[in-house]
């Protein structure tokens, strides 16, 4: 009778929740280290990112500043092209026409 308990179903019932358990205990004691390390990478990754996204909004602000400012030297400049054009057309017309 005992050597059926031993061999038999009961045994392979017990083996088998004590392979469970020692599972859960070996996940309880080494899973939550293993996220948390991965939460803070997560945390670092997104914290560059935030910082990323600012210095990238910042330098399209400053582009955009830079633009605005070429665009008042060069309107002033676009009317004295134009008089300067007219004035190409008018010295030579086959000139200009192969220069457009």
């Amino acid at each position: 009778m005992i050597v059926q308990l031993i061999t038999g179903p009961a045994s392979a019932l017990g083996l088998a929740i004590l392979i469970i358990w020692a599972g859960f205990k070996l996940i309880a004691k080494y899973l939550p280290p293993i996220i948390e390390r991965h939460m803070q990478q997560v945390d670092t990754i997104a914290t560059r990112l935030e910082e990323l996204k600012q210095a990238k909004d910042d330098n399209a602000a400053i582009m955009n500043d830079a633009i605005a400012g070429l665009h008042t030297r060069l309107n002033p400049i676009e009317s004295d092209v134009s008089v300067i054009k007219a004035i190409v057309i008018k010295a030579s017309p086959t000139t200009a026409v192969e220069q457009i």
